[in-house]
């Protein structure tokens, strides 16, 4: 049986590539916090992004999930560099004046969290996305 090949649909193969290469743009390319410092990590590696506004108010976000306004327990892997890609994109196109559009990035993490959970899985994957997630969002957020 060494001759088995795995089958994966062609689409699969595409939406990966498709997210892979989405990921590679805004970590290489993109250079928004690309000099941020912070706790002795720089750029991309950093767990917490800030800015200024244009109506100079500081914004700040954090790749994880927060305890409290200092404590936070840092996004998995490869969900990090999906939520790290995403907030570097919007905000490459968009000077954003608010925050709240990051919420959902820890919603979403916290369904798929709970999923690999179920699955005793260590790594959570925005492509791991199904209806079970998307119900659980959106019961986090009327919660």
């Amino acid at each position: 049986m060494s001759n088995v090949l795995i089958f994966h649909p062609k689409y699969e193969l595409e939406c990966q590539k498709n997210y892979d290469d989405f990921i590679k743009f805004a970590k290489n390319e993109l250079r928004i916090f690309e000099d941020y410092e912070y706790n002795g990590k720089k750029g991309w590696t950093c767990e917490k992004w800030t800015w200024i506004t244009a109506r100079g108010r500081k914004m700040t976000v954090v790749h994880g999930i927060g305890h409290n306004g200092v404590h936070y327990t840092p996004y998995r892997a490869p969900y990090a560099d999906f939520a790290k890609a995403y907030v570097r994109y919007e905000l490459s196109l968009n000077h954003k004046e608010s925050k709240g559009w990051t919420y959902s990035l820890q919603w979403l993490y916290k369904a798929l969290f709970e999923q690999a959970e179920r699955k005793n899985e260590f790594t959570v994957d925005v492509m791991d996305i199904n209806n079970s997630v998307i119900n659980r969002v959106e019961e986090l957020i009327k919660a």
